[in-house]
């Protein structure tokens, strides 16, 4: 039997003295041991003859400036963010928690982990659905919920719209839905349209067409807007139209098309309100509101009948 190989498993620290001039040495390095590091006891062993043995020149013992050994902190999150991302956990805690009696933590520490790991996975999954919703990866489409509804009730609008804008653009024009720019970062993505030219075959950006073909396009999609929200609303009408200006841009032939199409409406039972410094439409509304400047004072609003 020997004590360092007996009582290794319970000390942190055992020597056996075999000298008598050795034991200045062997206490100084007890004392050292028994203040550094992880706490437990340190052992020496002192065979019965080195005990009989006289020692000279006794040295006073000087303490040295305990330390304790610590982990990096950048390696403690690295680890704690190991433990939480693991898929498959597995703790091996060595004899170290046993000195330190931190047994309880431990237990307290896995199932922390346990109930973190549910949660992350229900965390996962509601925040995936969460990024679809809003358009965001892994939606293929980069297109919100919001926006996939409103390019729903789009379809049934420029159904609507492409039947007057049929008639104002003579068959030239016809408004389709398109998902073009749905990758470009802020754009509505699945709400942007795009005119086909029966004159060229080919579709382009509605901000590419003159400025009278805009304004009977923007025509065509108020009209289609109106009678779209009529089906939805259980058949309420929308019977009042307010068109400001923009007829101004148009050429004489699409002028008499435009106003040919309001007065469909207004026979219809509808009541058309136009707002225009045009002198050849003032010539054809019947019922005019004109704001008259009056020098000095405050406009007034006359009701004039043609």
């Amino acid at each position: 039997f020997t004590a360092p190989r007996g009582y290794s498993g319970v000390t942190k620290w055992v020597e056996q003295v075999n000298a008598a001039s050795e034991v200045n040495e062997a206490m100084r390095r007890a004392f050292s041991r028994l203040r550094m590091g992880r706490l437990g006891p340190v052992m020496i062993e002192v065979p019965a003859d080195v005990a009989e043995e006289r020692v000279d020149g006794y040295a006073p013992y000087v303490p040295v400036r305990a330390a304790r050994p610590a982990p990096d902190p950048v390696d403690v999150e690295r680890a704690a963010a190991a433990l939480v991302d693991a898929s498959a956990l597995v703790i091996h805690a060595g004899q170290g928690v046993l000195y330190a009696e931190a047994t309880p933590d431990l237990v307290e520490l896995a199932e922390l982990l346990a109930a973190t790991e549910e949660l992350a996975a229900e965390f996962a999954l509601l925040n995936s659905l969460t990024e679809t919703v809003h358009g965001r990866t892994p939606n293929t489409k980069s297109m919100s919920l919001e926006s996939y509804y409103i390019a729903a009730e789009l379809e049934d609008v420029l159904a609507a719209a492409n039947i007057r804008l049929h008639t104002l653009s003579q068959g030239r024009f016809e408004l389709r839905h398109t998902e073009r720019g749905m990758r470009r970062a802020g754009a509505a993505a699945g709400l942007e349209i795009e005119v086909f030219d029966e004159f060229t075959g080919t579709a382009r950006p509605a901000n590419q067409l003159s400025g009278g073909q805009q304004f009977l396009a923007s025509l065509a999609l108020a009209l289609g807007l109106a009678e779209a929200v009529t089906s939805r609303a259980g058949g309420i009408e929308l019977n009042t139209l307010f068109v400001d200006e923009g007829f101004g841009s148009l050429s004489t032939e699409y002028l008499e098309i435009a106003m040919s199409t309001l007065d469909s409406l207004k026979q219809g039972g509808r009541t058309v309100g136009v707002i225009s410094h045009v002198t050849s439409m003032q010539e054809q509304i019947a019922a005019q509101l004109r704001v008259v400047a009056e020098p000095g004072g405050p406009s007034r609003i006359a009701v004039e009948a043609v």
